[in-house]
This record gives structure tokens, sequence and C-alpha cells, in this order.
């Protein structure tokens, strides 16, 4: 018996096979998807507020990608260049 409520679904995706699982991994992310297509697999995670702030949008202020958001988007062989 686990403690943990796991769910598996998995379905044909063309000539792929895609899983996705949530329930066990990442408990501490408000959502948490194991997302595998064949021999690549993905986590995604998402943190929430339960409220806003007054005057935040979903962007920065200036509505610019600062670069610490897009070193992190680079190739890491690139920052290792840098």
């Amino acid at each position: 018996m686990s403690i943990f409520n796991k769910v598996t679904k998995t379905f044909q995706w063309g000539a792929h096979t895609v899983t996705l699982e949530t329930g066990e991994i990442a408990r501490q992310a408000g959502g948490a998807v194991l997302v595998n297509i064949d021999d690549t697999v993905v986590l995604a995670t998402v943190v929430a507020s339960k409220s806003a702030k007054p005057g935040q949008g979903l962007l920065p202020a200036d509505g610019r990608l600062h670069r610490e958001d897009v070193r992190r988007r680079q190739d890491p062989r690139q920052l290792l260049q840098a």
C-alpha cells in the first residue's frame, strides 16, 4: 500500500507511446506531471500563490525578459563557454 495517490495514463500519439504520471513526484509543487515519450522524459511543475499581489501581472513591470531568465533558457553548453 502506498501513501501516494499516483495516477498513470498511457496512450498512443502517432507512432509514439506517451505516459503521463502525477501524484508521486514533486509533491511540494501545486501540480506536477512526469511525461514520458519514447526515450524522452520531461517533468512539468506549477507553483502558485493562493492570492494575487495587487498590481502584479504575469510579466515583470517592464514587460521584458531579464538576463537571468534568458540565461536559464540557453543551451547549457553555451553557458560553459561564457
